[in-house]
């Protein structure tokens, strides 16, 4: 056997899992290596050793992130697969999956499906039963969803440990396989340098922060804009250059999609739209003929970087008496200001820097909200409330809500317009909107601001919101359990009234093995037909809840 990949990837971080030296039939003997890049520093762990995946996408505590997994081959076709067993171990701590959820997969047409599913907190299980064994084309797989939330505060670690074990043929399906996700747990933040200046003009042109006076060392900034398609809590990141760190991040700096944040040497600064902070070691000391500015995650990955001058040879030059910005703002090469030709004062003099506006326009970086809405229930109706910190060039919102079970977000609501009056408002304004009669279920809200030029972005979700479903759910505890044969175990059931139940019994390696009668308020499992070994029942409601058991025959 030759030496084999395994991927594990996330989002736009690829993580490479590579396995060496294993001999034909060694697969049970001989612990799985695997060596995983960060895009920083690689971290290697043997099976059963945690390998740390940073959750670098600021999400939330309570957010909701889906975790798709995907199943298949990724190497040239394997001439036969059979049964597999893998398990994956996650800390409880940091994400919580929905429910104990198993969904299947396509492996392979010839092959059959794979089981994905969370059998228990802290262990997510993928496994397909043995069978007569079938070719493995390259490239092959599909892709089933888990949906989880975030339980942890939004910088900490989902930690994964491998291992996995085969009864059967040793050459399972991930001797040569492949695991993926496609979405992003832990996304690459999609954050940028979008301008600096490290030699401010002379005299008060050099007035950068507006406090009043020039200063070379005050008045220069690195502005961070938020690219990606998501929030960023920039909390704990670190800013900085080729001789040392210059400032971090204090908790609480949330870039909303579109958002920059503008970091100063010092001074008081006056009159720059949205976030403005100043060095936290009290200065930015960037050198005027060349340096690197550096964003660091709190895990010490670099996320964006920046040499310029005689540090990036072929590359930005630096700039005398005015930043260096992007052309357009947040994908465009570095250029000098004055090149842009923007002159937002109507001087007759292309401005030399731009901090807290697009370096194009007089468009100051747009809304930033206090944090996710909060909802209150009423009977059908829900009742959101948000805050904006500052608003600029804001025309409005709509609230937008998603059932679980559902995957795209439906508008809940007309615009509601701003309170903010002219172009930027620095202050804060609150909103309430009714969400009305929504059907009995349970939802997620979000607010989505839309510009006066119609571009919209959406803010931060509330958690689940449970409307109409008074009446407790659960699936209380077969009995009798142990389960032996010719018995039939009986697991009552608390559904709201109305709510159809759909009852499905599961093996301990994920597959479907029958679905369940469920008559009056109870699930029933006949022991006939069934072998010995562990089982999972598990309901669903008409409005997406679950709930499992386990329940155990023995003969």
């Amino acid at each position: 056997m030759t030496d084999d990949t395994l991927f594990l990837r996330f989002g736009a971080l690829a993580r490479r899992v590579v396995r060496s030296g294993l001999l034909p039939g060694a697969l049970l003997a001989v612990p799985l290596l695997v060596a995983v890049l960060l895009g920083a520093p690689s971290a290697r762990a043997q099976a059963d050793v945690p390998v740390s995946l940073p959750n670098r996408a600021g999400l939330a505590v309570d957010d909701t992130v889906d975790v798709p997994v995907r199943v298949g081959a990724a190497l040239p076709e394997m001439p036969e697969v059979r049964a597999f067993d893998v398990r994956i171990s996650y800390d409880p701590a940091v994400v919580s999956f929905v429910d104990t959820v198993v969904t299947e997969g396509t492996l392979a047409e010839a092959f059959g499906s794979v089981q994905v599913g969370v059998p228990e907190a802290g262990q997510i299980r993928l496994a397909a039963a043995e069978g007569d064994g079938a070719p493995l084309p390259g490239e092959s797989g599909s892709l089933v969803v888990l949906e989880a939330v975030v339980q942890g505060e939004g910088r900490s670690s989902l930690t994964f440990d491998f291992f996995q074990f085969n009864e059967g043929d040793p050459a399972a399906a991930l001797t040569d396989g492949v695991l993926t996700t496609d979405e992003e747990f832990d996304p690459a933040p999609g954050v940028v340098v979008n301008e600096i200046l490290s030699d401010p003009p002379s005299g008060g042109a050099g007035d950068a922060n507006g406090d009043g006076t020039r200063d070379p060392e005050d008045d220069e900034f690195v502005e961070i804009a938020n690219n990606g398609d998501a929030p960023i809590d920039l909390g704990g990141y670190r800013l900085s250059d080729s001789e040392g760190r210059r400032h971090v991040f204090p908790e609480g700096t949330r870039l909303t999609v579109g958002q920059g944040v503008v970091v100063f040497g010092g001074g008081r600064p006056i009159d720059v739209p949205g976030y403005e902070q100043t060095a936290s070691t009290g200065e930015l000391l960037l050198d005027n003929d060349g340096d690197v500015v550096l964003l660091e995650a709190p895990t010490g990955v670099d996320v964006a970087r920046l040499p310029y001058g005689t540090e990036a040879p072929g590359g930005s030059d630096a700039a005398a008496d005015q930043s260096l910005a992007r052309q357009p703002d947040f994908t465009g090469a570095f250029v000098p200001h004055t090149q842009i030709g923007f002159d937002r004062n109507d001087d007759g003099t292309p401005d030399a820097y731009s901090p807290g506006f697009e370096n194009d326009s007089a468009t100051p970086l747009p809304v930033e909200f206090a944090g996710a809405p909060t909802p209150t229930v009423e009977g059908r109706d829900v009742v959101l409330a948000w805050r904006t910190l500052t608003e600029t060039n804001n025309a409005g919102f709509y609230v937008q809500r998603k059932r679980k079970g559902t995957a795209s977000w439906t508008r809940a609501s007309a615009l509601v317009p701003t309170k903010a009056e002219g172009d930027a408002s620095g202050e804060g304004h609150t909103y309430r909107y009714r969400v009305m009669s929504l059907a009995p279920g349970r939802y997620r809200f979000r607010i989505q601001q839309e510009d006066r030029d119609g571009v919209r972005s959406a803010g931060p979700a509330t958690a689940l919101v449970e409307v109409g479903l008074e009446k407790q759910f659960s699936l209380h505890a077969p009995a009798p359990n142990p389960l032996r044969p010719g018995e039939t175990a009986r697991l009552p059931v608390s559904v709201p009234e109305g709510e159809a139940v759909e009852g499905v019994l599961y093996n301990s390696l994920g597959q479907q093995v029958r679905r369940l009668e469920a008559s009056g308020a109870a699930v029933t499992v006949r022991a006939e037909d069934l072998a010995s070994g562990l089982y999972f029942v598990r309901i669903e409601t008409d409005s997406g809840r679950t709930a499992t058991q386990q329940v155990t025959l023995v003969r």
